[in-house]
């Protein structure tokens, strides 16, 4: 098994013909959008619809009924959403049993340029022991390499999902062996070298950008390890929001929406 972590999208491939259709993906955008979904699906959302762009989000939230529409454009909800991107905000948002259309710059995209990958699981600091354990299972179940994606920021590298991603590629070693690539231990050794994720989370871009749109609180929240069981998964708690149109259209009615 190989492990590698992508420090951007594109990088995702391992380099063998094929390979990344089959890996096991853990996709990372900690602060905030990876932290959003943990806290979106432990809300209880009956699914989460993921766009492409924050237009294609109003137009399948105007399909559903009872739908919540939440996301950031420029780190704040745009208009006629819902919530924004921000986890703590989420955290007390009343989801149970609704269909939640999601979308942001750099997470959701990341999410949708893996998914065909065998497996698309969405990781941050907050659900790493409990996504490591699954993808350590569905990789060896499979035998598929693992790839810890991170969705960068706006096309470049961000030092909070490369410190995240070590730390879910340390957690992932301790269920066993695997051959690592660069980014791997590039990711392991910036983790190692620094234990305390908030220090690191707060000198980034992505966590000066928040504070300064006012919202210091989820940079802390997103920096807290190992306090949800959730894994949220392409196919499963989530889905792209056309696949879900094209089902409704099939006959089959969105959950939530009156027939």
């Amino acid at each position: 098994m190989r492990l590698h972590v992508a420090f951007l999208p594109s990088l995702a491939a391992t380099g063998r013909p094929g390979s990344e259709l089959s890996q096991v993906c853990l996709v990372v955008d900690v602060i905030r959008a990876s932290s959003s979904l943990v806290t979106i699906v432990e809300r209880g959302a009956s699914r989460i619809l993921i766009a492409g762009d924050v237009e294609s989000a109003r137009q399948a939230a105007a399909s559903w009924v009872d739908v919540v529409l939440a996301g950031e454009e420029e780190g704040l909800a745009p208009a006629g959403f819902d919530y924004g991107n921000s986890p703590v905000e989420l955290a007390r948002a009343p989801l149970r049993g609704r269909p939640v259309v999601f979308v942001t710059t750099n997470g959701t995209a990341a999410i949708r340029a893996v998914k065909d990958a065998d497996a698309v699981l969405v990781a941050a600091m907050r659900n790493g022991a409990a996504v490591c354990r699954e993808a350590w299972k569905e990789s060896t179940a499979r035998g598929d390499d693992l790839a810890v994606v991170c969705a960068g920021r706006e096309g470049a590298f961000s030092i909070d999902d490369a410190y995240c991603a070590g730390y879910l590629a340390d957690a992932l070693l301790t269920h066993g062996s695997a051959d690592l690539t660069d980014g791997a231990i590039a990711a392991l050794r910036l983790y190692r070298s620094e234990p305390d994720a908030l220090a690191i989370f707060s000198q980034s871009a992505a966590a000066r950008n928040v504070v300064r749109l006012g919202l210091r609180d989820d940079v802390a929240y997103c920096a807290q390890r190992n306090v949800s069981e959730v894994v949220p998964r392409l196919g499963r708690e989530l889905y792209l929001v056309e696949e879900a149109v094209k089902t409704s259209r099939l006959g089959t009615p969105p959950r939530g929406k009156a027939t």
